[in-house]
């Protein structure tokens, strides 16, 4: 206050500043830690303002990792496009900051204060047909004067599938006359035992597990979700009874899960072969009656013959 009128010089010292901070912008343009102003009588300058920034820097990739191993190896290409959320645990409470990767997935914050950041990575601009191979958040240190990275990998997802058939003479072998059989569910185990898909079989018995990430994993049938007098007859596994283990590498598609299943009498599965079969029977049935009719009639003609 009390400031004749006139060209007046405004400046800090740097030094006083926080370790870690240093001079960024000032009122005039020039040096950041000094700034020119002319006063003008019976009024107030408000807008002779400094700006300090961090000496330090944030940086990292998001990449496709192959292997699924965690690590950006040689030839893994970086995922350009991706949303990154920099959040800084500042004094005054978060500050988030923003960035896109750029093609070859890496993405850069000069000229920030030193401390404590949260680097999160956005599912929703990554490819469907990638997962996460590392944490999608990850907590990073940055000293003052110095830098940190945070490296993000994405592996690619697999598929499992195939079909689930009418097995009809139970030799484990799907022939051209053997139809799928739909409305089966169909479950997808993860190697801690729990459920994480669920899928029905189509109108022709298929079925598919899509964006898989890489592991162990189990299919099983549903018993419930079998047609009425039905069991399971043919297994991938060679073992009968709905389940089959599968180990799924990175990119992989896997379409050899298949389930062949009849009926626990020996009829066809399908409702149409059932009534074929019925049909069948019946037609056999008359023309033992009518054959057996014939013999009766035979008889009694040689006993009034005779």
């Amino acid at each position: 206050p009390g400031l004749p009128a006139g060209p007046t010089v405004v400046s800090y010292q740097p030094a006083e500043l926080s370790a870690g901070l240093v001079p960024g912008s000032d009122l005039d343009g020039g040096d950041p830690a000094v700034a020119a102003a002319d006063l003008v009588s019976d009024a107030d300058r408000l807008d002779v303002d400094f700006g300090v920034v961090g000496d330090a820097t944030i940086d990292g990739v998001v990449f496709e990792d192959l292997d699924g191993d965690g690590v950006q190896d040689p030839g893994e290409p970086g995922i350009g496009g991706a949303t990154v959320f920099v959040v800084w645990a500042g004094p005054d409470g978060p500050v988030t900051l923003t960035a896109t990767t750029a093609d070859d997935g890496t993405w850069a914050f000069n000229s920030v204060p030193p401390g404590d950041y949260t680097v999160m990575v956005d599912p929703n601009t990554i490819p469907a047909r990638l997962a996460a191979s590392t944490p999608t958040e990850a907590s990073v240190a940055v000293p003052a004067g110095g830098s940190a990275s945070a490296a993000a990998g994405f592996v690619p997802t697999g598929s499992i599938g195939d079909t689930i058939w009418s097995d009809t003479n139970h030799d484990g072998v799907r022939n051209g006359q053997e139809i799928g059989v739909p409305n089966v569910t169909v479950e997808l185990v993860d190697s801690t035992g729990t459920v994480i898909a669920t899928v029905v079989t189509d109108r022709d018995g298929n079925y598919l597990f899509e964006h898989v990430v890489p592991g162990s994993y189990t299919v099983q049938l549903r018993p419930s979700s079998l047609p009425d007098g039905t069991k399971v007859v043919a297994d991938p596994d060679t073992q009968i009874d709905g389940l089959t283990q599968v180990v799924l590498r990175p990119g992989q598609s896997i379409v050899t899960a298949d389930f062949g299943i009849a009926s626990r009498n020996g009829l066809p599965v399908t409702g149409t072969a059932v009534l074929g079969s019925l049909l069948l029977a019946a037609l056999l049935a008359g023309l033992g009656w009518l054959l057996l009719g014939a013999a009766n009639r035979r008889r009694r003609t040689a006993t009034e013959v005779s």
